[in-house]
């Protein structure tokens, strides 16, 4: 939970807009909803947009790496999980 907290903690200190503050949880509710729709098309827009929430929280990390919140371990691994988390979306989107 510490990283948890830590994170949460850069978040806020290095968002400037309200938008920013909800991609992580936005990610996860969009990816319930797309999964939810009978069309394809409307099912993938969801699926798009849950993949920009991704760098959205992917820019929040790298900037929070470069004013020192979190250490060259800590981003390796969110980068990883961030990675696989993309291509699985990447994959559902096809």
């Amino acid at each position: 939970m510490l990283f948890v907290d830590r994170f949460a903690s850069c978040r806020r200190k290095v968002q400037s807009n309200n938008s920013n503050q909800k991609s992580s949880p936005l990610c996860k509710l969009n990816i319930a909803e797309g999964s939810s729709r009978k069309s394809t098309i409307e099912r993938k827009r969801y699926y798009e947009i849950s993949r920009g929430s991704l760098i959205e929280i992917d820019d929040v990390t790298e900037a929070a790496f470069d004013l020192s919140y979190l250490s060259k371990e800590q981003i390796t691994s969110l980068s990883l999980h961030l990675n696989q988390c993309f291509a699985s979306l990447s994959g559902l989107i096809k």
